[in-house]
């Protein structure tokens, strides 16, 4: 009896066994997205005649946001949102100079991200009064908007 149960259990083992496959799919996508990260805020200071406020005066320093976006197709655009202070500024006064990498211009509001990753960019304001800023504390907001 031993033997058969022996001789059986060797028969099981050698016998082949049915194999069986199946597929596993996958899909996916990547979005196309850009975020925003504000680093650091920018500082605003006057020139000798008080006509003008800007981040790039001695004591100033310009505002720094790290973007990361997954492909080149994006424009980041910057506007002023906000102005408090004692004086305002001349209405068309408010400008930029948005740098990214090589990509920079005094003036320029919309910069084209032209790597897909991260972008550190540099963002400078500049406020000019012809009748001069008076004595007291200033703020503004910059807003860095990107879209495709």
């Amino acid at each position: 009896m031993r033997n058969l149960i022996k001789l059986a259990v060797v028969a099981l083992a050698m016998a082949p066994l049915a194999a069986q496959a199946q597929v596993v799919n996958f899909g996916g996508a990547v979005a196309n997205t850009c975020t925003i990260t504000v680093n650091t805020g920018g500082t605003l200071a006057s020139d000798a005649g008080n006509n003008n406020l800007d981040s790039t005066q001695g004591g100033g320093s310009a505002g720094t946001a790290t973007v990361v976006s997954t492909g080149p197709d994006f424009d980041l655009s910057v506007a002023a949102t906000a102005w408090a202070g004692p004086s305002a500024a001349d209405a068309t006064s408010a400008t930029f100079d948005v740098t990214a990498g090589p990509n920079s211009g005094t003036g320029v509001t919309t910069l084209a991200l032209t790597n897909a990753g991260s972008n550190d960019v540099d963002v400078d304001y500049f406020a000019t009064s012809a009748a001069g800023f008076t004595t007291g504390a200033y703020t503004s907001q910059a807003t860095l908007t990107c879209s495709e």
